[in-house]
């Protein structure tokens, strides 16, 4: 997905109910320290927060992926290159690249569980 693709998707309304709810959902996975991040990625299910399902992690990973492509613009570059360093296994993510990560295994999970 690019920008302009990003640009043309549709959101529903949402309420301040739904909007608080997103939030909560997005506050906790960005407010992970370096440890959680690590602990959430080795970990072979997901920690999740109650009252989270599919759609919600859905909903986040749209909001993941638009910040993703603003930050392979110019002008977010450096910023991006900055971001602090988990490192897990043989791999080493950066701080959003872990979030994103996390919210793919979430929606995997909750996927087969659905099943």
């Amino acid at each position: 997905m690019d920008e302009y693709e990003f640009d043309s998707l549709q959101y529903e309304p949402w309420d301040r109910k739904k909007a608080e709810h997103f939030d909560s959902l997005t506050a906790w996975l960005w407010s992970m320290s370096s440890d959680q991040l690590k602990r959430q990625l080795l970990a072979t299910a997901p920690e999740l927060p109650p009252g989270y399902g599919l759609a919600d992690f859905v909903k986040l990973q749209q909001h993941a992926d638009g910040i993703a492509i603003a930050l392979k613009q110019v002008r977010f570059a450096r910023l991006s290159r900055s971001t602090p360093v988990t490192a897990v296994g043989d791999g080493n993510f950066a701080t959003f690249e872990a979030c994103r990560e996390i919210i793919w295994r979430a929606m995997a999970f909750l996927e087969s569980r659905r099943g």
